[in-house]
């Protein structure tokens, strides 16, 4: 599949809140920089059956917590356009390169 290209990443103050509650010291903002400018950062569309067509995507922190995120496009009408909503995001295997 594709990928994507992530030219801009909003994000709601209700997800920000979810992602720091569930995974402190994660935040919505490393999440956004990272998808933005982290060199590893890969994503491609997924079909999902609850939450239908979506981003998913992959990425580092400057801190080193390597995580996946999902996204919603902007406008649903124009998916390529390159803008997308932070939906949530969640750091995988639990260390960060640093330790």
């Amino acid at each position: 599949m594709p990928r994507v290209v992530l030219e801009d990443v909003r994000c709601t103050e209700e997800v920000e809140r979810h992602i720091l509650d569930k995974h402190p010291p994660f935040t919505a903002s490393k999440v956004k920089q990272a998808l933005l400018y982290a060199k590893d950062a890969e994503a491609s569309w997924e079909d999902d059956q609850e939450y239908g067509r979506q981003v998913a995507a992959f990425a580092t922190t400057i801190d080193g917590t390597r995580f996946k995120a999902y996204l919603h496009p902007l406008n649903p009408n124009d998916p390529d356009a390159g803008s997308f909503d932070l939906k949530t995001a969640f750091p995988l295997g639990g260390k960060t390169q640093q330790e």
